[in-house]
């Protein structure tokens, strides 16, 4: 049957075509073409020659592993096939990218193959440097008949005699000047938005809602400048969850197909260091209120949160007065205090007095902060709870601590090591205690028998 490589395909491929066709929406990319990269278009795996017999099959993927890409490579050049670029599922969009990224573009047409055809018209539209490589003339389409082609066969002589002719080619066509035509103008990279499918310690991995074939991996560096960073890892915000989503740009960088936030955002931070000079005093405007947090925006675009004083009453709009006390664009972080006010003063019958000795209920087991939150008895109103830390900790407790046994509802006696103000919370306190091992732990507040 008679092959027709861009006019009308074959009927058994042409719903393959069609789909390929409507899926990639051709769009140059914003990047400056790569003169160092070489793009191949070729067969993949095992595949009988065009003219060959068919039952004879040879392997393309070590043609250009084992014999093409290693002087390429030793050469300074960057050789890529579709196939190398992880992260994006269907081939066909990686194929674009290559072509549009290359310098020049390899075409063999050796086997049949319909992908090489139209990866090939592509390359055409664009007006590449192209070389084409076949087992005789014969094997190229009617459209490429002008450009001659270097003919090689499989033997080890003729493998090798391809490598030393294509390099020869190559290096003949990188002295030419580019005369690209651009399918569409050179767009900026476009926002869109994307879906998270997977979340690990250090990424997640994202699906583009509007083009379900592209995917990709969004990392730390990443991630929005105006998102807060943990110290480690990535936000634990609804946004980073599977099934949230996220707003950023799917691009190609190092051969890797990535999703970036910061790549459709201006930096901030030069501006934020000089705007917030630190202990000074700015006044933002409440955004919004989330249980004991007002969420606030400060002049300028930057965005912090402070947490309310017992009984305060912040609503959103208010305009409140905050002192910076830490800018950190490493973790993408502003943190502020209320300018305290005679009224911000602690309840001090809600505390206890140092050294007292309490009897404390577990509220919240912290094992990978190494320390338990624990409510005191006889203050029920104290606005949070107190802090008993493993350093504080009886040899009993620790190891009941490490190793798990330590229960919400557990029944301790204490005493109080501490009680200072919450710098983070102005108007609270914060109590330290220790937990008394038995041979302290008489009733609270009695004198233990003589």
């Amino acid at each position: 049957m008679t092959e027709r490589y861009f006019g009308r395909p074959r009927t058994a491929n042409r719903g393959v075509l069609a789909f390929m066709s409507a899926v990639l929406r051709p769009t140059r990319s914003s990047e400056p073409v790569d003169e160092s990269m070489i793009f191949f278009a070729m067969p993949y795996g095992l595949k009988a020659l065009r003219r060959g017999e068919p039952n004879v099959l040879h392997n393309f993927n070590d043609l250009y592993e084992y014999q093409i890409k290693r002087p390429l490579v030793k050469a300074g050049l960057r050789p890529h096939r579709a196939d190398e670029t992880p992260g994006a599922e269907l081939v066909s969009t990686v194929a674009w990218e290559g072509i549009d990224r290359a310098g020049i573009v390899v075409v063999d047409f050796s086997a049949v193959s319909e992908s090489v055809a139209l990866e090939a018209g592509w390359a055409m539209c664009l007006h590449k440097r192209m070389i084409v490589l076949a087992q005789g003339e014969q094997d190229i389409p009617t459209n490429l008949r002008g450009l001659r082609p270097i003919v090689y066969d499989f033997s080890p002589k003729g493998t090798g005699e391809l490598v030393e002719n294509l390099m020869a080619e190559i290096e003949r066509l990188r002295k030419q000047p580019l005369r690209e035509m651009d399918l569409r103008p050179r767009n900026p990279l476009v926002a869109t938005v994307a879906q998270v499918e997977e979340v690990y310690d250090d990424r997640v991995r994202v699906r583009d809602m509007s083009k379900p074939d592209r995917s990709a991996e969004l990392f730390r560096p990443d991630v929005s400048y105006t998102e807060v960073l943990p110290p480690q890892g990535m936000p634990k915000g609804k946004r980073f969850q599977k099934h949230g989503q996220l707003r950023g740009a799917f691009l190609l960088r190092d051969d890797v197909y990535v999703f970036s936030q910061k790549e459709i955002e201006d930096d901030p931070w030069d501006a934020w260091e000089q705007a917030y000079p630190l202990h000074s005093t700015v006044s933002a405007r409440v955004h919004n209120v989330m249980g004991s947090d007002a969420f606030i925006d400060l002049p300028g675009g930057g965005k912090s949160r402070f947490s309310l004083l017992q009984g305060e009453a912040v609503q959103r709009d208010d305009e409140v007065d905050v002192v910076i006390t830490r800018v950190d664009r490493t973790l993408h972080r502003i943190d502020v205090r209320r300018v305290e006010s005679p009224t911000a003063l602690p309840d001090p019958n809600a505390y206890p007095a140092e050294q007292e000795r309490l009897y404390a209920t577990v509220r919240d087991v912290r094992p990978d902060k190494g320390f338990l939150l624990v409510d005191l008895g006889d203050y029920p109103h104290m606005p949070r709870p107190a802090m008993l830390h493993i350093r504080k900790m009886s040899q009993d407790l620790k190891e009941r601590f490490d190793s798990g046994r330590v229960f919400a509802g557990d029944q301790l006696t204490v005493q109080v090591v501490s009680v200072s103000s919450d710098f983070r919370r102005p108007g609270q306190m914060k109590v330290d205690v220790r937990d008394l091992p038995p041979e302290e732990s008489a009733e609270p507040d009695e004198e233990p028998a003589a």
